[in-house]
C-alpha cells in the first residue's frame, strides 16, 4: 500500500486513503510526468508502463479481501458469545486480523445509537453492534454513482442487520443500516460510517441482487 501511496504522491503517513483519492494523484502525477518527459524530449512516460498501470489494478481487489475478512469477524463475533453474552475471544482475534487496532465510528443516522463514541478496539466494536441489536453483517459493493454523493470518499460499504442473530430470512427492508468502510495505509479498516440514507442502501441491495450471500431483503413497496 505504502508503494501505491507513494507512486501517486499520497502521504503515506497519513490515518487513511481512499481508491478515489489515490486515482486523482495518479493522474495529476501523470499529467506531471507528461510534461517533464517532453522537456527532456524522452519518447515516453515512466508511469506508461504495464508494471504501474497494474499495480492500480491489484488495489480494489485487496481491499475487498480485508472488507471480507471484517464482515465475517463481525457475524462470527455476533453468532458466537459464551453464556454471559460477551464474545468467545477466538472470533474477536479474528476480526482482529482485518482491522486497525482502533477504528474510528462516525454515526450519521437519525437514531444516533453510535454517536460521539471514542476509536473502538474489536472487542469494544463488536460489543457496540451487539448491544444495538446488531446480530447481520454482509452485503458489501464498490460505491458508485447509484450511491448519491460520495463526500467523504469511502471505498465500499456493507449492510448491518437488526436482526437476531438466527433472524430467519427475509429481513425487512427497514432493519438494514448502511456501513461505509475505510481503509489506513496498511490496507486495514480503520473508520467506519453509519448511514440511513435511502438511495445509498438500496444501491447497495441492487448490486446484489438483494441476496446476501443467502440471506435475502424485503424489497420496500414504492410510495
Amino acid at each position: 500500500m505504502r508503494a501505491l501511496a507513494d507512486a501517486a504522491g499520497i502521504d503515506a503517513d497519513g490515518l487513511a486513503f481512499t481508491v478515489s483519492e489515490y486515482n486523482a494523484a495518479l493522474v495529476n502525477k501523470r499529467a506531471d510526468t507528461r510534461t517533464q518527459t517532453r522537456n527532456r524530449g524522452a519518447s515516453k512516460s515512466p508511469l506508461s508502463s504495464a508494471s504501474h498501470q497494474c499495480a492500480f489494478a491489484t488495489t480494489l481487489p485487496r481491499l475487498e479481501s480485508v472488507l471480507d475478512d471484517f464482515i465475517r469477524g463481525l457475524s462470527r463475533s455476533a453468532k458466537n458469545l459464551n453464556p454471559d453474552g460477551t464474545v468467545i475471544a477466538k472470533y474477536i482475534n479474528g476480526l482482529k486480523s482485518s482491522m486497525a487496532a482502533t477504528v474510528l465510528v462516525k454515526d450519521n443516522t437519525d437514531a444516533g445509537a453510535f454517536f460521539d463514541l471514542p476509536p473502538l478496539d474489536a472487542q469494544a466494536l463488536s460489543e457496540k453492534f451487539i448491544g444495538n441489536g446488531y446480530f447481520r453483517f454482509g452485503c458489501y459493493a464498490e460505491i458508485t454513482t447509484n450511491f448519491g454523493n460520495n463526500l467523504d470518499g469511502a471505498v465500499a460499504m456493507f449492510i448491518s442487520f437488526k436482526v437476531g442473530k438466527d433472524a430467519p430470512s427475509p429481513a425487512a427492508f427497514n432493519t438494514a443500516v448502511g456501513v461505509r468502510a475505510f481503509f489506513d495505509k496498511n490496507g486495514q479498516v480503520s473508520q467506519v460510517t453509519l448511514t440511513d440514507k435511502l438511495e445509498a442502501i438500496k444501491a447497495t441491495f441492487e448490486a446484489k441482487a438483494w441476496d446476501c450471500n443467502g440471506f435475502r431483503v424485503t424489497r420496500p413497496v414504492p410510495d
